[in-house]
């Protein structure tokens, strides 16, 4: 409904309300992704049944992301997301089809969210998740600045290395449910560092393209460990309440992305797009500060 809102909207009030309709409707949906990893499958393959999931959105990414910056140029953006209303069409049916019928849950006492947070490391984690996913949304809305200004990457070669950003996101999907088991407190901790690492070799080594595309990879496959690993930390934190802990790992996604995405314009504008990318990777590394001391050993 919203893409074809925003592919008939004759101005911009439509436009907004269409994205209001759709950050509801995806908020909705990611709350529900841990309760329902629970519920399908037994509790020791939780990580893995939420890395399939969030390889979805990483093959996704991969098709949709370089083909709509390639059409966009060609054809316009109102055809592109007419296209997206197809495929959200077809993925509501496909659900509909293959999805089991699961039990209704009673309602829950009082606030759960509350209950949540006040449990042992919440707090440390919320603060954690919101350095590290501000960061990481910054870097990721100004990357097409970053490719043009500093890498002199051309459109067709944007596409190019969005395409390899997203294939190794995939890559970092598949790979981050023997990391996880094998150290979830380490894939927390450590992966936002990488994630920094590449965020500074992408602005202080610039006008070399095999190393920007080479840091791009670093970045998919870093960056694709950390949701999966999250998710896998609220779920076990408040298994019993998971619907409660996805909706506020949701919240606090959405509140990142506002973060990072407002707090990077602010910065574009004014100092450019080496401070956007210098400040993203300073918010990364100070994540591991407090990722270390928040209870991420469960």
């Amino acid at each position: 409904m919203s893409n074809l809102m925003v592919a008939f909207a004759p101005g911009f009030p439509l436009l907004i309300a269409a994205r209001l309709i759709l950050g509801i409707a995806v908020g909705g949906l990611w709350s529900m992704v841990p309760a329902l990893a629970l519920r399908l499958v037994p509790p020791s393959h939780v990580s893995k049944a939420l890395a399939i999931i969030f390889a979805g959105v990483s093959v996704a990414t991969v098709a949709m992301l370089p083909l709509a910056t390639a059409l966009e140029t060609k054809v316009g953006w109102r055809p592109i997301f007419l296209g997206f209303a197809v495929f959200g069409v077809l993925a509501a049916l496909g659900q509909t089809l293959t999805l089991p019928r699961l039990p209704v849950a009673l309602p829950p006492r009082g606030l759960p969210v509350l209950r949540v947070i006040k449990r042992p490391g919440i707090a440390l984690a919320i603060g954690t998740m919101l350095l590290c996913f501000s960061g990481h949304f910054a870097l990721y809305t100004y990357v097409r600045p970053m490719l043009q200004q500093i890498a002199h990457f051309s459109a067709d070669e944007i596409a190019s290395v969005l395409l390899l950003y997203g294939l190794s996101n995939l890559i970092g999907n598949l790979l981050s449910v023997r990391l996880l088991r094998a150290s979830l407190q380490g894939t927390l901790v450590f992966m936002p560092i990488a994630l920094a690492t590449a965020a500074f070799a992408l602005v202080l080594v610039s006008g070399h393209k095999l190393f920007t595309a080479a840091m791009m990879v670093v970045w998919g496959m870093a960056y694709a460990t950390l949701p999966v690993g999250w998710s896998t930390w609220m779920a076990r934190s408040a298994p019993e309440e998971a619907e409660a802990a996805g909706g506020l790992y949701v919240a606090i996604s959405n509140l990142a992305v506002v973060i990072g995405v407002a707090a990077g314009g602010v910065l574009f504008d004014f100092k450019g797009i080496r401070v956007v990318f210098a400040t993203a990777g300073v918010s990364l590394v100070l994540s591991t500060l407090v990722a270390r001391r928040a209870s991420v050993t469960h």
